[in-house]
This record gives C-alpha cells, sequence and structure tokens, in this order.
C-alpha cells in the first residue's frame, strides 16, 4: 500500500518545522484534514535551487510509493525565477518523471520559512530563552530595535529578526527551535499565501470528512 505523502524540504530547519507541527497528536486537526502518513527527505547539500533544479531527481523513485508529493523550498536565493516560473518549471519536470499533475503541489515560501514561525505569543520569548526588559514584549523589543513596525502582525524580514535575537542572547538559533515553536504555532493566525497552499492542497487531498480525492 501506497504512503499518503512525501515531503520534500529544502533544508534542516524547514525539516525540524515540518516534524515539530506534523508530530502534534492533533496536527490533522488544525489542518481540517484526516490523518494521513508522509516521509519526509531533505537536500542538504543545495538546499533551495537544489530542489529547485533536481528535485524531479529526488521525487522521481517516490511515485511508485507515495500517493502525493509536496515540495518545499524558499524562494531567497541568488537568480531565484518568480514564484510562477518555480512551480511551473518543477511541475512540469515532475510529470516528466512519472508523476500525475495532480497529485503534486510546489510551496514557494516568500521570502522565507521564518516568516512562517513568527508570530506574536508569549511562548516565542520562552522558546527563545530572551529576557526583552524592559520591554513589556518580545514583539516590543523587536519594535524597539526596529525589526517588527508596530501595525505589521509579523517582522517584515523574519530571518533578520531572529538573527537578532539571536545576536543579543548569544544562543543559535536552530533546528530544534524551529521544531519547539511549530508544536506550538497557531495556524489560524499564520496569513502567508504559500502557507494557505499548502493547507488547502492537505485539505484536497486528505478531506476530513469523506472519501480521499
Amino acid at each position: 500500500m501506497k504512503h499518503d505523502c512525501i515531503f520534500l524540504l529544502a533544508d534542516g530547519h524547514m525539516e525540524q518545522t515540518f516534524k515539530g507541527f506534523l508530530s502534534r497528536n492533533d496536527y490533522h486537526r488544525k489542518l481540517d484534514t484526516r490523518p494521513f502518513t508522509f516521509d519526509i527527505i531533505v537536500d542538504r547539500q543545495n538546499a533551495d535551487s537544489g530542489v529547485y533544479v533536481r528535485g524531479h531527481e529526488f521525487l522521481r523513485q517516490y511515485h511508485r510509493t507515495h500517493q502525493h508529493a509536496i515540495a518545499v523550498l524558499d524562494q531567497m536565493w541568488e537568480g531565484a525565477p518568480a514564484t510562477e516560473a518555480i512551480q511551473a518549471t518543477m511541475k512540469n519536470n515532475l510529470t516528466r518523471n512519472g508523476w500525475q499533475a495532480e497529485t503534486v503541489e510546489i510551496i514557494v515560501i516568500q521570502p522565507e520559512l521564518e516568516v512562517w514561525l513568527w508570530q506574536d505569543a508569549p511562548y516565542m520569548a520562552e522558546i527563545l530563552r530572551f529576557n526583552h526588559q524592559p520591554h513589556d514584549s518580545l514583539k516590543q523589543w523587536l519594535e524597539a530595535q526596529g525589526h517588527w513596525h508596530p501595525t505589521d502582525s509579523k517582522p517584515a524580514r523574519p530571518k533578520e529578526a531572529f538573527e537578532a535575537i539571536q545576536r543579543a542572547s548569544k544562543r543559535p538559533f536552530s533546528g530544534a527551535t524551529c521544531s519547539m515553536i511549530a508544536q506550538k504555532i497557531s495556524i489560524k493566525k499564520c496569513q502567508d499565501t504559500a502557507f494557505f497552499l499548502l493547507r488547502d492542497t492537505l485539505q484536497r487531498w486528505f478531506p476530513a470528512h469523506g472519501g480521499q480525492q
């Protein structure tokens, strides 16, 4: 019997984020899907550009063992095409290598994965083990540092915000940190277009009610 889904991810931080979220007992209820089986593979050498150029090679063998495939990559690399061009090229390559068009999706995060992880929530400072005093919250500290506009729902440059905290706290921002945030994060607060595509795709493939489509 085939597994439901294979995820091809661009790096270890992505891997830990997906594992952190999908390890939650309620992950399918948060996504409004049925429970589904999955495996994760990672391009650990060439990251985003590698997934773009060789994603079809990584995923070629899995069309025999998995019903669906999702490739996830950031758009923040030198020479990256537009999102639509990345998706069209990769889908074309995948369909030429054994996959059906309706069984694959390409998620391009703009600019980077960190945009999914940022939320204005008390657990962020706890997980990052960051003392934001004299400010009342981590958001206020980042506002004071020029990394978060008061009217925005998250920092405009989320990776730089994490890096600012890392410099101030002298603690690394690791894959384990991504996993811990993913275990806590509220997807209802995530307004990112790429995340919506991921959620909607999983809901279409693995509907909470009725048969699989």
